[in-house]
């Protein structure tokens, strides 16, 4: 089953993209006599200005028609042997751009070059898969029809998902009121409190001296909230504790308690002007004051709140159609592969056999396309995380 491993999946593919052509568009895929040049499909030109008639020829695949199969071998000089060399198949603009719109809207002319020098090398093995009898093979119509199968699962989730995608204002709005606490933000002033003195050799660090540096910690902080210079105090911290060079910044900006890392997030409790505690982690001491406070405008989150919106309605969608039904197992012809080693081949959605269905690029990626993605990538929004090592 060699086959299956490679063809199939190719064919797979190919049915796939054929699929979103319409039955008029498959049909005018046919013979001709008219001559035409392949060229590089390593080399894309820059995208011309001139104007391309829906009916004008695309891709001009020579040899290749449906009444000769490419695999016969006809001897030199025979009939047979003259229809083979100017038989062509021919794929105009309108076609090839019910492909491309199939596969991916407004897909961009490197993808397309790309997908224009691949589909001509599948509809060849598709032509030898019929030549050769395969589509009449029993096992090979069962993998087949197995790949249709995830084929239209794959396109139902992409529909949920893109119908989840489309999130109400309202719903928006009402999340954000409901977390405002993700939202608020606070203008923060930051010293960063070495937990050990830097020696000559690394590591050689005694209690005493971790000792002194939290006695220095605490000298630090009741100055700081004594309302002594942030800057002056950071610069002192370093010295203290032997350490040349640049001094971290002590405006560490208008951050939400989401940009804080976790151990400094209690900073968002306290009123303009007020100083933390000492904050111990593992990396040292910390000591932070706020200047101001206010909250992140709605415009600023919006897209972030919409994908994550989008994602819960998504989840609950799919959940909602996995409980649809009650699946039974039975134990005895699948028993549980408990201390197994090897990690067994998915074959639903995100399965690696004939393809997988991406919730976060959203789309379909095809193993027989050279890794290329027909779908568009949505990039996930995240807060910017603050470095909490110096």
């Amino acid at each position: 089953m060699q086959f299956l491993g490679f063809g199939l999946i190719l064919i797979a593919s190919l049915a796939q993209a054929q699929s979103a052509l319409s039955s008029s568009t498959a049909a005018s895929l046919s013979s001709s006599t008219q001559s035409a040049s392949i060229s590089n499909p390593a080399r894309v030109a820059p995208a011309k200005t001139v104007a391309i008639n829906p009916n004008t020829p695309v891709i001009t695949i020579h040899g290749l028609c449906d009444n000769v199969p490419a695999s016969a071998k006809p001897e030199a000089g025979s009939s047979r042997h003259r229809t083979t060399r100017i038989c062509k198949t021919i794929i105009t603009r309108s076609e090839f751009d019910a492909l491309a719109n199939a596969l991916q809207t407004n897909m961009d002319p490197a993808t397309k070059r790309q997908l224009a020098a691949d589909y001509p090398k599948l509809l060849l093995l598709q032509h030898e898969f019929r030549a050769h009898g395969l589509d009449k093979d029993p096992k090979v119509k069962k993998a087949l029809a197995f790949a249709n199968l995830r084929s239209e699962a794959e396109q139902m989730a992409q529909r949920l998902q893109n119908e989840a995608a489309i999130v109400p204002q309202g719903d928006i709005e009402q999340y954000y009121k409901s977390n405002g606490y993700f939202y608020d933000r606070a203008d923060l002033l930051r010293i960063y409190v070495p937990k050990e003195k830097r020696t000559a050799n690394a590591g050689d660090t005694s209690m005493s001296d971790q000792n002194e540096m939290k006695k220095t910690a605490d000298a630090l902080l009741a100055r700081a909230s004594a309302g002594e210079d942030f800057a002056k105090l950071q610069n002192e911290a370093y010295e203290a504790a032997g350490i040349v060079g640049a001094r971290p910044p002590v405006n560490i900006g208008n951050l939400t308690a989401n940009e804080l890392p976790p151990s400094q997030r209690s900073v968002m409790a306290l009123k303009e002007g007020e100083v933390s505690q000492l904050i111990v982690d593992q990396n040292g001491y910390y000591i932070l004051k706020v200047l101001s406070k206010d909250v992140k405008p709605i415009a600023q989150v919006q897209t972030e709140i919409g994908s994550i919106l989008a994602q819960q309605r998504f989840t609950k969608v799919m959940q909602q159609v996995e409980q649809s039904a009650r699946t039974e197992l039975n134990d005895d012809y699948f028993p549980a592969t408990v201390g197994s080693s090897t990690v067994p081949t998915s074959f639903g959605l995100g399965g690696k056999g004939f393809g997988s269905f991406n919730s976060r690029s959203r789309g379909f990626r095809s193993r027989s396309s050279r890794g290329m993605t027909f779908m568009p990538a949505v990039q996930q929004t995240r807060p910017p995380q603050v470095p909490t090592s110096h």
